[in-house]
């Protein structure tokens, strides 16, 4: 069996599977880097959905109008399946909101510690 050389391609970038997990782990990974609100968090992933699909629309080869239009829609469909996949990895596998760990005996007593951000947080 072949490994694999790379874990993105440009076909797999450019697929709708692709695209959605791309929209999904940009805003999470920017968020593991700096403290953004869930409203910017959304924002990104709306771009990232939308470069995307402008990008695949951009690389068709047909020249007609009507392929703008349908990039802006597919564009939509790969943010709201990014939303959804991030909601619903943010709940855990059993779908229910996971409590919030509780603060170990050293945070206890040095007066609480600092929250750490999940990966996958929710964006509401």
């Amino acid at each position: 069996m072949e490994l694999p050389s790379s874990l993105f391609t440009t076909q797999s970038l450019f697929s709708f599977g692709g695209a959605v997990i791309a929209a999904a782990l940009v805003p999470n990974v920017i968020a593991t880097v700096a403290t953004l609100p869930p409203r910017t968090l959304r924002l990104i992933s709306l771009i990232v959905a939308m470069v995307l699909a402008f990008g695949m629309a951009y690389l068709a080869a047909n020249a007609d109008w009507t392929k703008w239009l349908v990039a802006f829609f597919n564009g939509l469909l790969i943010y709201l399946s990014a939303l959804g996949a991030n909601e619903t990895l943010s709940r855990g596998l059993g779908g229910a909101p996971t409590p919030p760990p509780q603060p170990t005996l050293a945070e206890t007593a040095m007066g609480g510690g600092v929250e750490k951000r999940k990966f996958f947080s929710s964006w509401f």
